[in-house]
């Protein structure tokens, strides 16, 4: 961020646009919800997919500490922290940062 800063350009975190984005969502505007956050849109279908996985295995009697792993913590910790830095580049900024 401190380098969007100093380069003059306006920074944006990875939730910035969030809470918009899932209104969006919730009334049915895919484009404007993407146009303000493409990775909460991306993630919510994620998030289900997986919870549905773990029901899935829980109602087979199969284990579902995957998703309470450290390494997957530090996963999405990561991919928060990639999107931060994509979405404040100069290349990226016009289609990764949050409509206004």
């Amino acid at each position: 961020m401190a380098f969007a800063r100093c380069a003059g350009q306006p920074a944006s975190c990875a939730l910035c646009g969030a809470t918009r984005a899932v209104h969006a969502l919730t009334h049915g505007d895919l484009g404007v919800a993407w146009g303000l956050n493409p990775l909460i849109v991306a993630a919510i279908p994620t998030a289900l997919g997986l919870c549905g996985y773990a029901l899935w295995r829980a109602i087979q009697g199969q284990g579902t500490d995957y998703l309470a792993r450290a390494s997957t913590f530090w996963i999405v910790v990561a991919g928060l922290a990639v999107f931060a830095v994509l979405r404040n580049t100069a290349v990226l900024l016009p289609y990764l940062a949050p409509l206004t």
